[in-house]
């Protein structure tokens, strides 16, 4: 493949293949002066081009990507994610070919005999290149010396070989070249050069061969199902028929390929910087896992109500580190403790502070409702806290039925898991948990 020194490599080809047209066909003779072959740009040769110096000038003024070869090589990465091969850069060179000269007819006569012998090259032959760079031509000017040395260039070597065909530009796309150049427009045609291919200097890494496949060197180990072999959760079962899971109730967890050595629930809530570790209880499965959340004080200072993210990490025996399932939502309900709430009234204002576990947190969107009116929860301060106060206007004495939520869950005011009715067993509708409610005096 080719290095970065390619484009320049194409410039010097090109320059070289002109200059052998017009050595070949005394060029010079029909001028009457010699010619020079020059790769500027086009207002600099107007500084430099005089009555005895026609010139040809190739200047490259734009350059785009190939499309043929845009997708073909992709970059390569290793297991973690670090690059091991750049792809490769291809480019088309897009040229403008110039006649310079003061007499009659000279820039005519100039130009047809360079375009006649770009015609009749219109692939650049490995031979070609070869012999154009090598000894490569010196480079002036100060420029690194890496540019000095174009027979390195690799251009003859790339896989495809280097195309000329003629590029047509219209009359608009020529004047705004050369009114961007500057300079006086002189005879002209445009020429593309295809494909220059450029590889990084990246070293590839080359793998090891492979000489042991599998377990005893029997093969890669195949499962014939349509499932893949990793853990997953599929499904999760709340408590007593219950859209959420809250403090002191158990659920369950379905899946497959739950079973391994050790087995650990990760519960992450957006409210707590940390994941929160539950371990399974005992008797799971491959498809069936089981947990409990402990109503304690750890716990409710621990967790959050609202929803949270559940996956499952699993470690199997004979693989050297744990997989993580999938994540499965899970909706924590708030627990309110009614039956200890204080309920005070001032006028037609009454006022409700509530013990909640877990404990709440500052952003959290909380409201109780007692029958048909709610009321957002006052400001909470920056700890997180198990009080909250709400107040109610004009809210008449009574009884009420009472649902508390938090970032969209609902505590849990109905009864769902209810015994079926005797003597005929027959199902019972759910009913409002007589626990669940509060009292406003008058």
């Amino acid at each position: 493949m080719s290095s970065a020194l390619a484009i320049a490599g194409v410039t010097q080809v090109l320059r070289d293949l002109l200059n052998d047209g017009v050595v070949d066909h005394d060029v010079a003779a029909a001028v009457g002066a010699a010619v020079s072959i020059r790769a500027l740009p086009p207002d600099r040769l107007q500084a430099v081009v005089t009555e005895s110096t026609p010139s040809l000038n190739l200047f490259l003024h734009r350059v785009t990507p190939n499309i043929g070869w845009a997708n073909h090589d992709l970059p390569q990465r290793d297991g973690r994610g670090e690059r091991v091969r750049a792809p490769l850069l291809a480019l088309d060179l897009h040229y403008l070919l110039t006649a310079f000269g003061y007499d009659d007819l000279h820039a005519e006569i100039l130009l047809g005999f360079a375009m006649r012998a770009l015609h009749e090259n219109p692939i650049l032959s490995r031979a070609q290149i070869t012999r154009a760079l090598s000894p490569a031509p010196p480079v002036t000017g100060g420029f690194p010396p890496a540019l000095e040395a174009l027979d390195r260039s690799g251009l003859a070597d790339q896989i495809e070989q280097v195309k000329i065909t003629t590029d047509h530009l219209s009359t608009e796309e020529m004047t705004r070249i050369w009114s961007a150049m500057l300079t006086q427009y002189r005879p002209t045609t445009a020429y593309r050069v295809t494909v220059v291919l450029i590889e990084s200097p990246l070293l590839s890494r080359i793998a090891r061969p492979v000489l042991r496949i599998g377990a005893d060197n029997r093969g890669a180990a195949v499962t014939p199902a349509m499932q893949p072999p990793l853990p997953a959760i599929t499904r999760l079962i709340p408590p007593a028929r219950q859209p959420s899971i809250r403090l002191g109730e158990s659920f369950v967890v379905e899946g497959r390929h739950l079973d391994g050595v050790t087995v650990l629930g990760q519960l992450r809530h957006a409210r707590l910087p940390d994941a929160v570790p539950l371990p399974p209880d005992a008797g799971g499965t491959a498809a069936l896992a089981a947990f409990s959340i402990a109503d304690t004080p750890a716990n409710a200072a621990a967790l959050a109500s609202g929803p949270a993210l559940l996956s499952l990490r699993v470690q199997r025996a004979g693989e050297p580190a744990p997989r993580d399932t999938n994540v499965w939502p899970v909706m924590i309900a708030p627990i309110a403790d009614f039956a200890g709430a204080t309920v005070q009234r001032a006028g037609n204002r009454v006022t409700v502070d509530l013990q909640v576990r877990p404990d709440l947190h500052e952003g959290q969107e909380i409201a109780l409702t007692l029958g048909s009116a709610s009321a957002p929860a006052q400001p909470l301060a920056a700890t997180p806290s198990a009080a909250v106060r709400f107040v109610f206007d004009d809210l008449p004495a009574g009884s009420y039925p009472a649902s508390l939520r938090v970032d969209g869950v609902d505590s849990w005011s109905i009864l769902r898991d209810l015994p079926p009715i005797a003597p005929d067993f027959a199902p019972r509708p759910p009913e409002f948990d007589p626990a669940q409610a509060l009292t406003v005096p008058a």
